[in-house]
């Protein structure tokens, strides 16, 4: 079974987000639509860490000298963001009350144990998703001696991780960059 989305359906998978950004435009007074636009958030990157995941291992998986440290590499941040997604889908549907949310401003952050440890795991997950996976794929490729062979994984696997990569970028800072002309717009 090969899973490849074209550029259309990367937007389609990136839309939790665009819905998320939106929500946070426009409902912006209220508690529980943070906790919305966070459960969407969430679950934009949960999907993009585990499509990319996907791709990385299977073609580690498809390699001779495949790597067990970067499967195990590459299942990390998958686990993390599904056990955070859940954390996350509890806080919001579940627990509506959560009492140590107030949205004020200057309120001191806490940070313990846990706070801190999902910080370094998602900013394992980041390094692996922006830099390590496409690095991984494409200097294995690059191994190759035979053309034939780096032209079809790199269709396969290297170019679906690239514009995924690059899809995440365009929408993120289009996320970020369309609020910003709307409050410019509004204010004006």
């Amino acid at each position: 079974m090969k899973l490849r989305l074209n550029y259309w359906q990367l937007i389609l998978l990136f839309l939790p987000a665009i819905a998320g950004f939106t929500i946070s435009d426009l409902l912006h007074t209220t508690q529980n639509s943070f906790r919305i636009v966070n459960f969407l958030l969430n679950l934009n990157i949960c999907l993009a860490v585990c499509y990319q995941a996907y791709l990385a291992i299977n073609f580690n998986n498809r390699r001779p000298s495949r790597s067990e440290w970067f499967n195990f590499n590459a299942y990390i941040p998958v686990v993390f963001n599904v056990i955070y997604l859940l954390y996350v889908s509890y806080f919001t549907f579940i627990k509506l009350y959560h009492t140590n949310l107030n949205i004020e401003p200057g309120k001191r952050i806490q940070y313990n144990q846990t706070n801190i440890l999902i910080v370094v795991f998602l900013l394992h997950s980041a390094i692996t998703y922006f830099i390590v996976n496409n690095l991984y794929v494409s200097t294995q490729i690059k191994k190759l001696t035979n053309v034939v062979e780096q032209e079809d994984l790199t269709l396969t696997f290297l170019n679906p991780m690239k514009q995924l990569v690059r899809v995440s970028l365009i929408v993120t800072a289009g996320c970020l960059v369309i609020p910003v002309i709307s409050d410019i717009i509004r204010f004006m």
